[in-house]
Formats: structure tokens, sequence, C-alpha cells
């Protein structure tokens, strides 16, 4: 019996592949990405207790770095992503607020929130007070460390048994002092520096004339308690007692004047009062 020649088996399939392979491949679109969801807006206004407006206010969302201040009218606008959300808000001197919200994509929710005014009690509190008085020499030992002028303290002072200023400024290197012969209650101080002497005399005579060399104006100056006084120097210090002077500085001459006291006068003398 005659054997039946065998099919090609692979020339059906060499077919299709080439037809596979003429046909050109159809290109496929990728599929469009989904819309954005639009964010919710939430707008309103911070009020008080009285319906007040509350300026500068924070609105923020719990967790997120989103937040935003109410303007000079307590009105604010802040886009958020929709969904449940927690807010939070808070103002200085009012008690902060949180609640939730669950807001839609796209719509606008209206706040409007009242804060309550925060009162904080203070635990009672016991104030002593106690007088205090600027010390007047603290001036006077500044200007002892410098090293110009001459200085009598309050120490000294004490020691001495004075009737007079006069009798204060004996010993002081660089100027007499001395009585006027006939009155106890004159004296004369002479600054060898600047040619002059101030001198202290009751008048005598009908005339009311002096019996000692004449102050020369304008050549020591004489402060008490850091002013100025016009007139005689040598007149001045007869009349301060010397049982209220603190403490005393003499200046001799323009070199050793201080800048706080520095003026026309070629020497100065300074008392400080206890009072």
């Amino acid at each position: 019996m005659p054997q039946r020649a065998p099919r090609c088996r692979f020339g059906a399939w060499a077919a299709v592949l080439g037809l596979a392979l003429a046909t050109p491949a159809v290109a496929q679109n990728p599929p469009a990405p989904a819309p954005a969801t639009p964010p919710a807006i939430v707008t309103g206004v911070f009020v008080d207790s009285a319906g007040n407006p509350i300026a500068h206010g924070v609105l923020s969302v719990v967790g997120e770095s989103l937040r935003v201040v109410t303007d000079s009218n307590g009105r604010f606008r802040l886009a958020v992503p929709p969904g449940p959300t927690l807010l939070a808000a808070r103002s200085l001197g009012y008690r902060p607020l949180m609640w939730a919200v669950t807001l839609v994509p796209g719509q606008e929710s209206v706040q409007r929130i009242s804060l309550g005014q925060l009162t904080i009690t203070l635990p009672g509190i016991t104030v002593v007070a106690q007088a205090w008085r600027p010390d007047p020499l603290a001036g006077f030992y500044r200007r002892s460390r410098t090293g110009f002028g001459k200085y009598i303290g309050p120490e000294t002072i004490e020691r001495r048994a004075a009737s007079s200023v006069a009798d204060l400024l004996q010993g002081i290197v660089g100027i007499r002092v001395g009585r006027v012969a006939g009155d106890p209650l004159s004296f004369y101080i002479a600054f060898p520096m600047c040619g002059t002497v101030a001198s202290s005399m009751a008048p005598s005579g009908p005339g009311n004339e002096r019996s000692a060399p004449h102050f020369v104006a304008g050549t020591v100056g004489v402060f008490i308690d850091g002013f100025r006084v016009l007139g005689d120097p040598g007149d001045i210090l007869g009349m301060v007692n010397p049982g209220d002077v603190a403490a005393i500085e003499v200046y001799r001459g323009p070199a050793e004047l201080p800048a706080e006291f520095y003026s026309e006068d070629c020497a100065a003398i300074l008392i400080w009062t206890k009072y």
C-alpha cells in the first residue's frame, strides 16, 4: 500500500508568523490621569463672647502645617484638604478651641469661632517696700580717689570740735586760714594759687567797713550739696553751721577742679551737709 507523504505542519505556522510580522503593531494609549481633587475652603471669623472680632487669631489644621492668621476684622480664609479634619483656633488671652469637621471638595465651609476670654487668678502678693535714699557722699568718695583736691571726711569732722567752717579747713596744704584780729567771729581763707582771699567778718564802725582784705569776686566758688551759692564766699562759709557738715572738698586751683563743678572760678569749696 503506497505510503502518504507527511504533511508539513510548520508551513501554516510560518504563514501566520509572517503575517504577524508584516502587520504593523497598534500603539496603546496610557490611561488618563484621574482629575485632582479640589481642596475645601474654610472661611469665617473669630469673635469674643461679646461678638467683637478678634484680630491676630490663628486657625490651624491639627497634624498639618496649614494655618492662617485673622485680619483686623477677625476674618480668615484657608484652603484645606477635604475629608474629616480637626481644626484648632487660638488667640492670646483667650481659651483655645478644637473641633472636628468633614470638608467637601470644592465647597466652602463657613465657621464662626467664638473664643472665651482666658482669666488667670494669681495668688496674693505681699510687697514690702523700703525707702531708698541715694548716698549724697557717693560722689565725694569717688572724687577722693582721683588724687585731685583735698577731702575732709565724716570721721575727721566728727573728731574735731569745730566752731566754724574755718576750723574744719585748718591744716589743708595750699591754703591759709586765719582769724581777723579783734573779731573772734571773723576769719579769712587765702588761696595763694589764685592770689585771692575769702573773708568772713562782722561789720564794724559806722559805715560797716571790713577790717580785713576783701574777697575778689569770681575766683572762689562755694557749693553746698552740689549747688553753687551766689554771694560772697566768705559770708556764705560764715553762715554754715559746722555741726551740719558731713564732708568738705577743697580745690585750690583750676587744675584740680572736677568736670562737674568746673566754671570760671579759680578755686572751689564743696560742702556736703548731713540732711
